[in-house]
C-alpha cells in the first residue's frame, strides 16, 4: 500500500493513497512527497513504476511533488515510470525491502531531513 507526506493547510499528514485521493478531488493537495516500496529484481521492469503513475497523477491536477532521490549505483533495475531527469531520480524515496533492506533505515533517514522541512514551511 503506497502511503505519503502531505502539506494541507499547513500540516503534515501521513495517509494511504485512498484518503489522499479524496482529498485530490476535493482539489485542497498543495505538496506531496512519495516513497515507494518494490522489489527490483522480481519487478526489475516495472521497478516502483505505481510511484511514477501517482505523481503524474497528482501533478495533472496542480500538486507540487517533493523528495526527488539520486538513482545511483546501489540500484538493479530494467526500468521505472517513477524516473525523472533522464533517469537520474527517482520522484521520490525509492525503497527495496526484498533485495537492499539493510539501506532502507539509512535512506529513510535522509530523505525525511530533505523532505520534512519543505513540507512543513509555511
Amino acid at each position: 500500500m503506497y502511503t505519503m507526506y502531505v502539506m494541507l493547510k499547513s500540516r503534515v499528514l501521513f495517509l494511504p493513497m485512498i484518503s489522499l485521493f479524496l482529498v485530490l478531488q476535493r482539489g485542497i493537495i498543495q505538496t506531496i512527497a512519495l516513497y515507494g516500496l518494490g522489489d527490483q529484481e522480481g519487478y526489475d521492469e516495472y521497478y516502483l513504476d505505481a510511484m511514477g503513475m501517482i505523481a503524474d497523477e497528482f501533478e495533472s491536477r496542480g500538486a507540487t511533488v517533493v523528495g526527488e532521490w539520486p538513482n545511483d549505483e546501489t540500484y538493479s533495475f530494467v526500468a521505472s515510470k517513477a524516473l525523472r531527469n533522464n533517469g537520474d531520480v527517482f520522484v521520490g524515496l525509492a525503497l527495496d525491502e526484498d533485495c537492499q533492506e539493510e539501506l532502507t533505515e539509512g535512506r529513510l533517514s535522509k530523505w525525511l531531513a530533505q523532505v520534512l522541512p519543505v513540507l512543513t514551511a509555511e
